[in-house]
């Protein structure tokens, strides 16, 4: 049995792309995974105080402790989102679901976690590169990232682990409209030195590291899932 074995995990946005990947890894590593999301019944919404209080809740009335913790909700707008022009309804939402969509669950589960647990954040390829036309989305990671650092330190009195996994270009329903216009699968592959795009399991594989004792002395750090792009493209 895997060392997660038993072990009572979170994911937020686990209903679809990277987050369902994730789901299905921990409960093949043996973990009991609860999704928060606005597509699961009852729905969870991230950005509602109240609705995170009240599925963390649930949890605790189910399983009593939380031993991992992935927050993997997010959204990305179209391209051409430009931050001094979009409207200020989308910068919002954008930091809202990204940012706050990942503070907002640890609040609710804080006095729940166990000694020892493991909390994981998805950030961004972006969170370090500018991109134009997407820039409330690069803030939005870039905050998620120096969110992961902060709570690393301010949890490890009790040795609460807290790490992020940065994904490149990944083959999910968010990314798939950018993958398919014109030329762009076949120019990402080519940047990327492992010459292909990323799939969710490969983001999977790493957050279950992160999650279970092979990492038990890593913390504050982030994980690139992206094909060694970061180091080449720019």
């Amino acid at each position: 049995m895997s060392s997660l074995a038993g072990r009572i995990a979170v994911v937020t946005g686990g209903a679809s792309g990277i987050g369902a990947a994730i789901v299905e890894r921990l409960r093949a590593d043996g973990a009991i995974v609860e999704i928060a999301d606005i597509a699961a019944s009852p729905a969870t919404d991230v950005t509602n105080e109240k609705s995170c209080t009240e599925f963390a809740q649930r949890v605790i009335t189910a399983h009593g402790r939380v031993d991992i913790m992935v927050l993997a909700a997010a959204i990305v707008l179209p391209a051409d989102h430009r931050v001094l022009t979009d409207s200020l309804e989308s910068w919002d939402r954008v930091l809202d679901v990204n940012l706050t969509g990942t503070l907002l669950p640890l609040r609710a589960f804080e006095s729940y976690f166990s000694d020892g647990a493991s909390i994981i954040t998805i950030t961004s390829g972006e969170y370090q590169h500018a991109t134009p036309g997407n820039g409330a989305y690069c803030v939005a990671k870039s905050g998620v990232w120096m969110l992961t650092k902060t709570l690393a330190l301010e949890l490890a009195h009790r040795h609460i682990r807290v790490n992020a996994v940065a994904p490149g270009f990944i083959e999910t329903p968010m990314t798939k409209p950018f993958l398919d216009a014109s030329g762009r699968r076949d120019k990402v592959a080519a940047i990327t030195p492992l010459g292909r795009i990323g799939q969710p399991r490969d983001v999977a594989d790493a957050v279950s590291w992160l999650a279970g004792d092979q990492s038990s002395f890593v913390t504050g750090t982030t994980i690139w899932v992206d094909g060694g792009i970061a180091v080449n493209e720019r």
